[in-house]
């Protein structure tokens, strides 16, 4: 399964809040955000790769790469 990539920019620019708050909202998904505003909805992960993610720490979803997270 690939990611689904959505071009928001020309309907709306998502700031930090309100990129977190659909990640809240839609905790089943996961997203992620590229420093050009593309809002990326990654396919599931399931069985190895679901057990190693699960002790990773994010409490603040913004790394150094540009992107934004939310697990």
């Amino acid at each position: 399964m690939t990611a689904l990539t959505v071009n928001l920019n020309p309907v709306i620019e998502l700031t930090d809040e309100q990129f977190f708050q659909l990640c809240q909202a839609n905790r089943d998904l996961r997203f992620e955000r590229t420093p050009t505003g593309e809002l990326i909805i990654m396919p599931p992960v399931g069985g190895e790769t679901s057990n190693r993610n699960v002790g990773f720490p994010c409490l603040k979803p913004t790394y150094g790469d540009g992107r934004s997270y939310c697990l």
